[in-house]
C-alpha cells in the first residue's frame, strides 16, 4: 500500500469528520482495508489485540490500517452492525489511486439489500427490521408516534402511546415498545427541540442506533399512494380496511411509516409490491417487560454472558432453524396477554414432550434440515436467487411433508390442536405447491448434487444435450492427449503428469516444480503459468480442443441460464406459500424447542395453570427453581414454594447476605415470563394469573453523564413503578434505600412498601436488610413476611437456601464478611461496635406507635410528592429528614 499513501490519505482527508459509529471500508477485491481511529477501534474492541495492526508512514507520520480478507469478513460485519450497531460505509476503487466511490451504506435496519454481500457465509438470527419515531405535545401530555417495519416477515405497524416527561424521566412506555418491536435502528426528525432529545437518549440507551433524517422524510404527504403499493391486497388486509386505519392512527403516525419508507426506498422496489400487511401496535397487547426489567432478570443475552444459559433466551433457544430463533427471541419480547393462545402453546408443548418419537424425529431429523426460508424467499423476489436456493427450498418441502406425516401419525389428548395450528396449514401449502415439485423434479439434476453441483437437466432441452455431449466428447480427447504427451515426455501418466481442470482454465496438464525440465525446448508445449505446485501447460492439440470445451461450456451456461431464469419466473409465484411455510415451520421449531429443553433439564418442570381472572389472582408455584442458576455446574438447588393470592399480596423476604434472597425474588419474575410464553416452568406444579407488566428495581448504579447518582436511580425507578402499575402487575425489588442513610432510606422503604400494599394492590416481592420493614405485616393483612434460612456452627456460617415463613432473626453481616476473608481484626472491631449500636438504638415497648407516627408523617407529606409527574428531589430528601 506504500504506493497509494499520498494519494489515499488526501481521499481520506477530503471525506472530512464523521461519527464514531460509522466504519468506512475500502474494497480492494480480495480484500478489504480499514484505516486509521476505524482500525484502531477494531483492533481493540473486535480481534482484542493492537498486534494486527500495519502501518503505512509518511514523512514522520504512522497511519494505522488493517487487512481483512473477503473470506473472513462476515465476522467483522457481524459484529458491527448485528451486536453493536454500527453504520458500515464501503468504498470501491475506480481504477484509479486517486479516488474512490461510496458503493453502499449498510445500517442495522437496513441490512436487506447489502447481506448477501457482507454476510455469505452467515445465517443471519437477528431480523431486518427498522422504527421511525417523533413525538408531540399535546396540551400538557407527550404522545409518541411510531411506524414500523419487518422486512424478513412483511409487517408494517403504526401506532402510538402516551409518555411522561421529567428532567430525569426514563421514558418506561418508550422503552417498553423498543423491547417488544426488536429492532436495531431508529429513526428520528433532525429537530433541536428538548423532548426529542430525551427519545433520542432514550433509544441509545436501549442499545439501537439512531440516524437522523430530514423532516420532510416524516411528511405524511403522499405517503398513502406508497403504501397501498406495498401492502397485501388480501380479503383480511384490503385497501379500505387500511385505509380505515391509517385514517384512525393519524397523520403524525403515518409520517413515521413514511419515514421508513423513504430512508429504505420501498416503493422504489417491486420486490416489496403487494408483500406487507398493516397492523396495528399497542403496548398492551403483550406484557410489558422493558429493557431495565431484561437486563435484571437475566432474560436476553449480554455481551459479559460466558455460557449459553446464562440468559433465559440461551435456556429456552434448542432452535434448529434460524427463524426459529428469530420467532423464540419475538416470543420472548412479546409474553402473550390471552389465556386461550398460552394454552394453545402449552398444548403442543405437551404433546411433543410426551411424544418422544415425534419431538426425537422433528429435532433430530426434519428441523435442521430446514434452510433459512424468508432469507431464501426474499432472494428470489429481489432476482438474487440460484439454482441452490431453490433445491433448499425444494428440499423444505420435502422435510415439510415428512413433518406432517409425524404430526398426523399423533394420537395424543391434543391432537386436534395440533391439527388446526399446524398439520392443516403445512397441508395446505403442499397443496399449493404441488406443481412446483413436479417442475422442479423434472428440470433438476439431482445426481449432480452428490458432487456439490447444482445444475438443469441436459436432457430438458435439446441445445443442452448437444453442449453437453460435445463437452463429454472433448474432455475424452483431452485425456487421451493427456496420456500421448506424457508417452512423448516420456514421464509417468497420472503420477508425474497430472490432467486437472479448472473454472477460469478448462483443462491443463501439470508437472511438478522439480520435473519442470522435461518441458524445455519442447516446440508442441505451450506453458499456462507457473506456481507452487507446479508447472500447468498445453500441447499444441490440447489448446485447440480446450478452447472448443471452454466454447461449449460458454453456450452450456447460457442455454442453462436461460432455463433457470424460467424456473426463478414460476418459484417466484409460490413465494406467498413458501414465505407461509417459513413461518409454521418457525413456530413449530420453537414449540419443539421449548419441549427439548424440558426434556433436558435438571429437575422437573410443571406444566403451568394459567388463569386470568381479576376477583382471584393468585401465584401458587410447588418447589420453585431459578431456571438459570440451576444450569450451573455441580449445582444442588433448593427448592422453595411461591405463595401470592388477595389475602397476600406483598411479600417482605429478609435474610443474609448470599442467602438466596435476590435468587428466589428474580425466579419468581423469570417464571411468570415463561408461563406467558407458553412455556413449562421449572417446579413442581404452577398456578399463575396473567400479568399485564413486570416493573424491577434490582441493583444500583449511578450516570455521571447525566447527573444521575445510585439513590436518584431507585428514586426515578420507583417513582414510575408507583405512577404505572396496576393490580395485575408484577413488582420485584432489591434492596430499596440503599444508596442514601439508613433512616432516610427506611423511611423510604417503609412508605413505599405501605404505598404498594394498600394503594396498589399488586403482587409484589421486596427483598430487604430493613428488618423493622417486616412490622407492616402487623398493619396490614395483605402483607406477608418470608425469611431465608441459614446457620451458625461454630464458627462457620451455613447457608440453609431454604425460604420460611416469617422475618429473619438477624442479618449475619459480620458472619457474611468474615467468610469473605475480612481481617480478624476488623471483624473484632465490627461486633464490637455494633453492640453499641444495638444498646443504643434499644427501642422502647411503645416503638411501634413511633412507627406509626413517622409512617403517617411520612405518607401524608411524602409521598403525595413522589408519584408528581416532576419532582424536586433535594426539597424532598429535606422534608424527608426533617419528619424523620
Amino acid at each position: 500500500m506504500d504506493e497509494l499513501t499520498n494519494s489515499f490519505s488526501l481521499f481520506w482527508n477530503s471525506l472530512g469528520d464523521k461519527p464514531n459509529s460509522t466504519i468506512r471500508f475500502f474494497d480492494r477485491q480480495d480484500y478489504y482495508t480499514v484505516h486509521f481511529e476505524d482500525a484502531e477501534m477494531l483492533a481493540r474492541s473486535y480481534y482484542k489485540s493492537m498486534e494486527i495492526l500495519k502501518y503505512f508512514r509518511r514523512d514522520s507520520v504512522s497511519s494505522p490500517y488493517i487487512n481483512i480478507s473477503k473470506s473472513n469478513s462476515d465476522g467483522v460485519f457481524k459484529y458491527l452492525l448485528i451486536a453493536n450497531q454500527y453504520k458500515v460505509e464501503v468504498y470501491s476503487n475506480n481504477k484509479s489511486h486517486d479516488s474512490w466511490d461510496l458503493d453502499f451504506v449498510a445500517t442495522p435496519g437496513n441490512l436487506e439489500k447489502y447481506q448477501d454481500i457482507l454476510f455469505k457465509d452467515v445465517e443471519l438470527v437477528s431480523s431486518n427490521s427498522l422504527l421511525g419515531l417523533n413525538i408531540k405535545r399535546i396540551n400538557d401530555d407527550y404522545r409518541i408516534f411510531l411506524g414500523f417495519c419487518d422486512l424478513d416477515n412483511g409487517i408494517f405497524m403504526i401506532g402510538g402511546f402516551e409518555e411522561s416527561f421529567t428532567g430525569y424521566e426514563q421514558l418506561a412506555n418508550l422503552s417498553s415498545a423498543l423491547f417488544q418491536l426488536n429492532c436495531r435502528e431508529c429513526l428520528i426528525p433532525n429537530d433541536t427541540r428538548p423532548e426529542l432529545l430525551a427519545v433520542k437518549n432514550a433509544v441509545q440507551s436501549a442499545g439501537l442506533l439512531v440516524t437522523e433524517v430530514k423532516k420532510s422524510f416524516f411528511s405524511s404527504e403522499n405517503v398513502m399512494n406508497s403504501i397501498l403499493k406495498l401492502i397485501c391486497k388480501t380479503k383480511l388486509n384490503n385497501e379500505n380496511t387500511v385505509l380505515k386505519l391509517v385514517d384512525t392512527e393519524g397523520a403524525e403516525t403515518i409520517g413515521c411509516l413514511g419515514s421508513v419508507i423513504t430512508y429504505l426506498d420501498l416503493a422504489n422496489d417491486e420486490s416489496f409490491f403487494n408483500f406487507f400487511d398493516v397492523q396495528t401496535f399497542k403496548l398492551d397487547n403483550y406484557m410489558r417487560v422493558g429493557e431495565q426489567c431484561s437486563r435484571a432478570l437475566n432474560i436476553l443475552p449480554s455481551p459479559n454472558d460466558l455460557r449459553k444459559h446464562d440468559s433465559l433466551y440461551g435456556l429456552l433457544n434448542c432452535c434448529r432453524t434460524a427463524s426459529g430463533e428469530r420467532l423464540l427471541l419475538q416470543w420472548i419480547k412479546q409474553p402473550l396477554m390471552d389465556v386461550n393462545l398460552i394454552n394453545n402453546r402449552l398444548d403442543i408443548v405437551e404433546s411433543l414432550i410426551n411424544d418422544n418419537k415425534l419431538r426425537g424425529c422433528l429435532y433430530e431429523e426434519n428441523l435442521r434440515r430446514i434452510p433459512d426460508l424468508q432469507r431464501i424467499t426474499r432472494r428470489l423476489q429481489r432476482n438474487k436467487g440460484n439454482l441452490q436456493d431453490i433445491y433448499k427450498l425444494y428440499v423444505a418441502l420435502r422435510q415439510a411433508s415428512d413433518m406432517l406425516n409425524l404430526l398426523n401419525e399423533h394420537n395424543g389428548p391434543y391432537k386436534c390442536i395440533i391439527q388446526s395450528e399446524l398439520s392443516s396449514v403445512i397441508q395446505e401449502i403442499l397443496k399449493d405447491t404441488e406443481n412446483f415439485i413436479q417442475m422442479f423434479t423434472s428440470f433438476f439434476d439431482f445426481e449432480a448434487v452428490k458432487n456439490h453441483e447444482f445444475k438443469v437437466k441436459c436432457d430438458v432441452d435439446e441445445s443442452l444435450k448437444e453442449c453437453e455431449n460435445s463437452m463429454i466428447t472433448l474432455k475424452s480427447q483431452m485425456e487421451t492427449e493427456s496420456s500421448r504427451v506424457s508417452d512423448k515426455l516420456g514421464i509417468e501418466s497420472t503420477k508425474q503428469l497430472k490432467f486437472e481442470s479448472s473454472n477460469s482454465l478448462g483443462y491443463y496438464m501439470r508437472v511438478s516444480r522439480k520435473d519442470e525440465n522435461v518441458l524445455r525446448n519442447k516446440s508442441f508445449i505451450s506453458i499456462i503459468e507457473t506456481l507452487k505446485d507446479g508447472v500447468k501447460f498445453h500441447s499444441t492439440q490440447m489448446t485447440l480442443m480446450n478452447e472448443s470445451y471452454l466454447q461449449h461450456r460458454r453456450d452450456y451456461e447460457e442455454y442453462e441460464r436461460s432455463i433457470i431464469e424460467e424456473i426463478m419466473k414460476i418459484t417466484n409465484k409460490y413465494v406467498g406459500s413458501l414465505h407461509q411455510l417459513s413461518s409454521i415451520i418457525a413456530k413449530l421449531d420453537v414449540l419443539c424447542s421449548l419441549a427439548t429443553m424440558v426434556c433436558g433439564a435438571p429437575g422437573t418442570y410443571a406444566r403451568p395453570k394459567v388463569v386470568d381472572d381479576c376477583k382471584t389472582r393468585v401465584f401458587k408455584v410447588k418447589n420453585c427453581r431459578h431456571p438459570l442458576v440451576e444450569m450451573q455446574n455441580n449445582m444442588s438447588y433448593i427448592a422453595n414454594d411461591i405463595s401470592f393470592d388477595e389475602s397476600r399480596t406483598f411479600q417482605i423476604i429478609t435474610g443474609p447476605n448470599m442467602g438466596g434472597k435476590s435468587t428466589y425474588i428474580r425466579s419468581i419474575g423469570l417464571i411468570s415470563v415463561m408461563a406467558q410464553i407458553g412455556s413449562f416452568v421449572p417446579c413442581d406444579g404452577a398456578e399463575i394469573s396473567i400479568f399485564d407488566r413486570i416493573m424491577t428495581r434490582i441493583g444500583a448504579g449511578d450516570c455521571q453523564l447525566t447527573g444521575v447518582s445510585t439513590f436518584m436511580a431507585e428514586m426515578l425507578d420507583i417513582s414510575w413503578i408507583l405512577k404505572t402499575a396496576t393490580s395485575k402487575s408484577l413488582i420485584i425489588i432489591d434492596e430499596l434505600g440503599r444508596g442514601t442513610s439508613t433512616f432516610d432510606g427506611f423511611g423510604l422503604a417503609w412508605s413505599i412498601s405501605e404505598h404498594i400494599a394498600t394503594e396498589l394492590k399488586a403482587f409484589s416481592a421486596f427483598a430487604t436488610h430493613f428488618h423493622e420493614l417486616t412490622d407492616l405485616s402487623k398493619i396490614h393483612c395483605n402483607v406477608n413476611n418470608l425469611h431465608v434460612t441459614a446457620q451458625t456452627i461454630g464458627n462457620e456460617l451455613i447457608f440453609m437456601y431454604k425460604v420460611e415463613e416469617g422475618p429473619a432473626v438477624r442479618s449475619y453481616g459480620i458472619e457474611v464478611a468474615k467468610a469473605s476473608g475480612l481481617p480478624d481484626e476488623s471483624i473484632k472491631l465490627a461486633k464490637l461496635k455494633l453492640s453499641e449500636y444495638e444498646n443504643l438504638m434499644e427501642w422502647d415497648s411503645n416503638h411501634s406507635e413511633k412507627l406509626a407516627a413517622t409512617r403517617n408523617a411520612l405518607m401524608e407529606f411524602c409521598l403525595k410528592d413522589l408519584v408528581k409527574d416532576s419532582i424536586d428531589f433535594p426539597v424532598f430528601v429535606k422534608m424527608l429528614r426533617d419528619k424523620l
